[in-house]
């Protein structure tokens, strides 16, 4: 979520502003705050915690990937 220039949510923000159909993953080395829960399934798919638990990481992203397409374009 930290990043020099803006952080995860405001990139995701921007990236969405060419795709608003696009699925993100965001990752932090912070443990989830109060506004990290209000965010994720509001507009982030899911949230994985650093250093990242492999098995978690694939899950998310199996989970994201059986979701299947959020349009068809």
């Amino acid at each position: 979520m930290a990043m020099p220039g803006m952080n995860g949510l405001e990139a995701l923000r921007a990236i969405r502003t060419h795709d608003p159909e696009i699925r993100a993953i965001i990752s932090s080395g912070f443990h989830a705050s109060k506004k990290m829960r209000e965010v994720v399934g509001a507009e982030v798919d899911a949230f994985v915690n650093k250093p990242y638990e492999i098995d978690h990481l694939v899950r998310e992203v199996r989970r994201l990937l059986d979701i299947g397409p959020i349009y068809a374009g």
